[in-house]
């Protein structure tokens, strides 16, 4: 697979879903509220690419989150990274059933995307971000391919998991899932990375 086409900014679709969405109250949290989805660590072959990632992680959330104007977001941004020898090549069932433990004393029941699903994070995402950026390409380029991505799982097992791209992470698939649920992200292979050209992004009444 090619590395990502370099785009410095998001298409003129995801502007529009951030003028869609001015103020959900899913992003319109409290900002002593965290933000954004957890994040399980299921490789520990090295910490470097660990941090690595979580610096291209940030950066990419940042930019994406200046360019939707939800930059009141950034403070409560939290990521709850979840790092535990269990969780060394986990697969999306053991990581659901971790996540279902913290939801049992960490779900406010408000229903907000972040207790809905959880986001992993395995070799295949480290190594496309590795190939994403080795020709010096900054961490907050715009990937419109979604060739950089991680993986969202649902917190109910017959919605399984799902390949989302790391830019369209937040805020995009973050309002999706709070507007439209689990069937608004869901593509025909779990495989796929849901880009919002694929995301189902409509309003009511919108044709």
């Amino acid at each position: 697979m090619s590395g990502p086409q370099e785009s410095d900014e998001p298409t003129e679709q995801i502007k529009n879903l951030s003028i869609r969405t001015t103020d959900p109250p899913s992003q319109r949290e409290s900002r002593e509220s965290p933000y954004g989805f957890v994040v399980y660590r299921t490789d520990y072959t090295s910490d470097d690419r660990w941090k690595n990632f979580m610096s291209f992680l940030n950066a990419q959330t940042r930019s994406t989150l200046l360019s939707s104007n939800f930059s009141d977001l950034l403070d409560g941004l939290d990521w709850h990274v979840q790092e535990a020898s269990e969780l060394n090549e986990a697969d999306y069932d053991q990581v659901r059933e971790h996540f279902k433990t913290w939801l049992t004393t960490n779900d406010p029941q408000n229903g907000h995307p972040r207790f809905q699903a959880c986001v992993v994070v395995d070799d295949v995402c480290l190594s496309a971000m590795e190939t994403a950026l080795e020709d010096g390409t900054p961490e907050d380029f715009f990937d419109n391919e979604g060739y950089t991505h991680v993986y969202l799982v649902s917190k109910n097992e017959e919605e399984g998991y799902q390949a989302v791209g790391v830019s369209y992470l937040l805020p995009y698939a973050y309002n999706v899932l709070a507007e439209k649920g689990w069937e608004g992200i869901k593509q025909r292979y779990e495989e796929d990375v849901a880009l919002p050209g694929d995301m189902d992004m409509t309003e009511s009444g919108d044709v």
